[in-house]
């Protein structure tokens, strides 16, 4: 019986390790997030690949998995489709209801550039001309209708055409396309070769079309927001543009499923917060990773745990499992308590080795008193002294409790008496009688 409670309190020894070993594998493991990107060989995707590198050399909590994608608005279904964890998506890209802002990644402003002897200077001298618009066709040529619409430009009165950077040069020169559109960061390295490309024989910088009504358009489409080209942006001597431009800007971001838990999202806001100077070594426009606005709500709402972080209200890991460490503890304790009432119980019954020749003791002490012959009690006596044996090898070999010996002592002393004087009543009885 002692070896059963043994091998049951071991059981529930190696049980609750068990279970302690699993919870701090679970709090300890990196957390694994699919996020959607592409397309394949673009810049975007080739800092998403940085990123997840950097996360795995410095064995980060939070691990990356790329999905790729076609494009902003692939990654945007895909997150919609529950296919990835995390998108790279434009702001104007058909966001899915489920999505959530982590980090505003870049902010890309539309920059229409038309020659400088095209006669072309506002929107409204576009109407009945070819536009070359860059990478990203679909998304740019809405945004372009859209911008142009707000000038009484209606969409089929321009021709838009998808033109590489390369070829914009040749484009302009053989009249295939009129002015160019490009939506890029302002100090992006394509940007500037546009623009220095767009120079005339003689040295005349293009024109950059302002957009005079953007602050109006951002507040009319909340995806779209306000952007100046400032003066000297591309340089050069005269500074170039000689003076800044108003126009309209889209954002690149990292957007999260709602669902998402927040400590994993704070994480995330934390950890690309705190490379971005390591990751701005190969990509210089990461330096300008932006916390986004934490009051706006609709299609850009940002995901409650990347607001914890942005508002200084990022919850520490007793906050977080507090509740939970709390709950744990008083689980064990309950364990605990109903397995030694357990373990009571199942004892509670079982009596100590050596009890059953402490009963035998007492139950030949009564023989012996109600003996009536001196027979019997030599009969009492012998087997009285095989009990006392067998106890005593028992002892000798440590498995009768020293308690327990000490009461078997003393029932045998008592049986002893009990039969001498028995044995003097008997012989007495005897004399008399044979007097």
């Amino acid at each position: 019986m002692k070896r059963s409670g043994l091998l049951l309190v071991i059981a529930a020894l190696l049980g609750f390790t068990a279970i302690g070993a699993f919870t701090v594998y679970r709090v300890t493991a990196p957390t694994v997030l699919r996020v959607a990107v592409g397309p394949v060989g673009n810049p975007d995707t080739k800092l998403v690949v940085t990123i997840l590198q950097f996360f795995a050399r410095e064995k980060h909590p939070i691990r990356l998995r790329l999905i790729p994608s076609d494009g902003p608005v692939g990654s945007a279904d895909m997150l919609r489709a529950g296919k990835a964890d995390l998108a790279l998506v434009r702001s104007d890209g058909n966001l899915p209801p489920n999505a959530a802002t982590v980090a505003i990644l870049h902010r890309d402003p539309l920059i229409i550039l038309a020659p400088a002897r095209s006669g072309i200077k506002t929107l409204t001298d576009l109407r009945g001309k070819k536009i070359g618009i860059g990478r990203g066709f679909s998304l740019n040529q809405k945004l372009v209708d859209l911008v142009l619409a707000g000038h009484g430009v209606l969409p089929e009165q321009t021709t838009k055409t998808p033109i590489r950077p390369g070829d914009m040069r040749a484009a302009l020169a053989e009249a295939q396309v009129d002015v160019v559109a490009l939506v890029a960061p302002s100090s992006s390295t394509a940007l500037a070769q546009t623009y220095q490309e767009m120079h005339s024989e003689t040295g005349e910088p293009p024109v950059i079309l302002s957009v005079p009504d953007a602050e109006a358009l951002a507040q009319r489409y909340p995806t779209l927001e306000t952007a100046t080209i400032l003066r000297g942006t591309f340089g050069g001597s005269p500074l170039r543009p000689a003076e800044s431009v108003d126009t309209i800007a889209i954002t690149h971001r990292l957007v999260a499923d709602r669902n998402l838990k927040e400590a994993v999202v704070g994480d995330l806001a934390k950890a690309l917060f705190e490379i971005r100077q390591s990751v701005a070594a190969e990509f210089p426009n990461f330096a300008r990773i932006e916390a986004p606005n934490t009051e706006i709500l609709g299609p850009l709402v940002v995901h409650p745990g990347a607001a914890a972080f942005f508002d200084g209200e990022q919850k520490t890991f007793i906050e977080q499992y507090g509740e939970w460490i709390y709950i744990g503890i008083m689980g064990f304790s309950l364990i605990g308590s109903v397995l030694a009432a357990m373990l009571s119980r199942r004892f509670s019954g079982v009596r100590p080795a050596g009890s059953s020749e402490i009963d035998r003791m007492l139950l030949l002490m009564r023989q012996a008193r109600a003996a009536s012959t001196i027979a019997d009690l030599d009969r009492i006596q012998g087997e009285a002294d095989v009990v006392f044996g067998r106890t005593v090898e028992r002892a000798a070999g440590a498995n009768i409790d020293e308690t327990v010996l000490s009461a078997f002592t003393i029932a045998l002393g008592e049986l002893r008496t009990a039969v001498e004087e028995r044995r003097r009543l008997l012989s007495h009885e005897l004399a008399g009688l044979a007097g």
